[in-house]
C-alpha cells in the first residue's frame, strides 16, 4: 500500500472514530433523558413569586431531544465541528450538580433599587450543589433535595438586599408545584415580564420555538391605558435595493428609553419634543476618531416623528458650541470622525438624520407597531482606519456573531396593538440546509470554549 493510500485509509478510520464517540455521547444523553423525563405536568416557573420583575424558562428536555435528533439524523457535520460536541479529557460539564434534562428557570429582579439575578433547576448531585464555589458576599445559595436556587446580587448591594434575596431564596425551595401545560404544549422558552401598572407594557409572555432552520416567536402582553393610540401618517424611508440594512420601527418611545435620549441631547444643547415614532435603518458601524478619543459611530438613516412642530435648522444652531464647528450650515451636515451625518427637514414634526444625503420617502398609514427585519449582520459591519477597528473585527465575540449573523436569511419580528394589548409574532430562519438548534450550539460552544 502506497503512503497515500495509508493517509486517506487513517483519515478515514479517524473521522469513523470522531462520529463513533459524537453518537455514543449523545445517545447516552438521550437514554438519561428518556428515563428522567417528569411525567407530571409541573413547571418550575411556579415555584418562583409572581412579584419577581421577569422570569425566563428553559424547557431543556424540547431543546435537546431536538438538537439531539438535528445532529443525529439530519446534519452532517464535519470533523471540527463534530468534535465540538465531545467533552474534551477532564473538563467539568456540570459543576453545579444540576440536572440539565429538567426545566431550567432563569429570573431577574429588582427590589428598592437593588438588583438580582437567578437560577432556579432540579439537582441531580446535591453534594456537587454544595461544593460549588461562589462568591459569599455577593451569593445566595440555597437547597433541598430537589431543587438548588441561587441569587447573585449587584457588587455593593446593601444587607437589607441580601436578607430581601436570602427570603426570597428560601420561599423558592420551600413553595409547591402548581399544575401546568403539559411537558410536549410547552415551548423551549418562555419569557415572562410582569412590569408595573404605570408601564408601557405588563404582562408580557413571549413564546419561543426552534424547528428545523427557523426560530418561531409568538407572544402578548398588555398597554397601560395612555399607550393606546390610533393609526398615523408617517413618512417612511424607501429601503436600500442594493445595500443590506437592518431596519428597526416603533410606535410610542417607552418612558425610560425616552428619559434616556433626552439627557443625551441635552448634553449637546438640544432639547426635542416627545418622539411619537421613529424608522432606523442600520447599515454598520464606523470605528473613529474625535479630537482624538475613539468613537463608534453608526452608519444609519433615522426618520422621527415628533408630537410638536420642529425646525431641524433651529435645532442645529442651539447645539453646544463644542459641537457647532462640527456642523455646516450651509449644506445641513454634521461631521463626526470619518462620518457625515445630513439632517433634512421632512414634514412640519418630522426629521431625517442619517448617511444619505437625500433619502426618498412614501407617506404611509401606520397601526401603532414595532417591529426589526433585514439583514441583522450588518449591525457588526465595521469600517474603519487604523489598529483599533481592525483589533475589534478580530475580537472573537465579535467575529463569531457576524459570522453565525450571516448565516441569517430572514428576520421579522413585528408586534402589533390589538385593542389594549399588543401581539408579537416572529420568524428567524438561516439557510434551508442548516439547522437552528446546532448552529446555535456550534456558535455557543465556540464562543465560550
Amino acid at each position: 500500500m502506497n503512503p497515500p493510500q495509508v493517509v486517506k485509509k487513517y483519515k478515514r478510520v479517524y473521522k469513523f472514530a470522531i462520529a463513533l464517540l459524537l453518537l455514543v455521547n449523545l445517545w447516552i444523553i438521550i437514554g438519561i433523558i428518556s428515563f428522567t423525563a417528569e411525567t407530571k405536568s409541573f413547571s418550575n416557573k411556579s415555584l418562583v413569586p409572581e412579584e419577581v420583575d421577569f422570569v425566563m424558562t428553559i424547557n431543556s428536555k424540547k431543546l435537546i431531544k431536538e438538537l439531539l435528533v438535528d445532529v443525529l439524523f439530519n446534519t452532517e457535520l464535519d470533523k471540527s465541528s463534530a468534535e465540538l460536541f465531545i467533552p474534551k479529557e477532564g473538563e467539568v460539564t456540570n459543576r453545579l450538580g444540576a440536572d440539565i434534562t429538567s426545566e431550567v428557570v432563569v429570573f431577574y429582579d429588582n427590589w428598592q433599587g437593588n438588583s438580582a439575578q437567578g437560577l432556579l433547576f432540579n439537582l441531580s448531585n446535591q453534594a456537587d450543589f454544595d461544593r460549588y464555589q461562589s462568591s459569599e458576599e455577593h451569593t445566595i445559595k440555597n437547597s433541598n433535595s430537589k431543587y438548588g436556587v441561587i441569587i447573585n446580587l449587584d457588587e455593593g448591594s446593601p444587607g437589607k438586599a441580601r436578607s430581601h434575596y436570602t427570603n426570597l431564596a428560601n420561599r423558592i425551595i420551600n413553595s409547591e408545584k402548581k399544575d401546568g401545560q403539559a411537558a410536549h404544549a410547552q415551548p423551549m422558552l418562555n419569557l415572562a415580564y410582569r412590569g408595573e401598572g404605570d408601564q408601557y407594557l405588563n404582562d408580557l409572555s413571549l413564546n419561543l420555538n426552534i424547528e428545523k432552520e427557523t426560530i418561531f416567536i409568538e407572544g402578548k402582553g398588555k398597554l397601560k391605558d395612555s399607550a393606546i393610540a390610533q393609526s398615523f401618517i408617517q413618512n417612511a424611508l424607501h429601503l436600500p435595493i442594493s445595500e443590506k440594512y437592518f431596519q428597526l420601527q416603533t410606535s410610542e418611545i417607552p418612558e425610560d428609553a425616552m428619559k434616556y435620549l433626552t439627557n443625551f441631547l441635552s448634553k449637546l444643547g438640544v432639547t426635542i419634543p416627545h418622539i411619537k415614532s421613529m424608522q432606523i435603518l442600520v447599515y454598520g458601524v464606523t470605528i473613529g476618531e474625535i479630537n482624538g478619543s475613539m468613537a463608534v459611530l453608526p452608519n444609519l438613516d433615522c426618520v422621527l416623528r415628533l408630537d410638536d412642530k420642529i425646525q431641524i435648522d433651529s435645532l442645529m444652531k442651539d447645539l453646544n458650541p463644542y459641537y457647532r464647528d462640527l456642523v455646516n450650515f450651509e449644506k445641513q451636515h454634521i461631521t463626526l470622525g470619518d462620518v457625515v451625518y445630513h439632517y433634512t427637514q421632512v414634514s412640519e414634526n418630522e426629521i431625517h438624520i442619517g448617511v444619505t444625503e437625500k433619502p426618498k420617502y412614501t407617506a404611509k398609514e401606520i397601526k401603532p407597531h414595532y417591529s426589526m427585519n433585514g439583514y441583522p449582520s450588518t449591525i457588526l459591519e465595521i469600517e474603519g482606519k487604523g489598529f483599533i477597528a481592525g483589533f475589534i473585527k478580530m475580537m472573537p465575540p465579535v467575529k463569531l456573531s457576524k459570522q453565525f449573523l450571516e448565516e441569517v436569511e430572514h428576520f421579522n419580528i413585528h408586534a402589533e396593538q390589538a385593542g389594549d394589548s399588543l401581539e408579537i409574532k416572529g420568524e428567524i430562519s438561516i439557510r434551508e440546509e442548516k439547522f437552528m438548534t446546532v448552529e446555535i450550539a456550534k456558535y455557543g460552544l465556540l464562543l465560550f470554549n
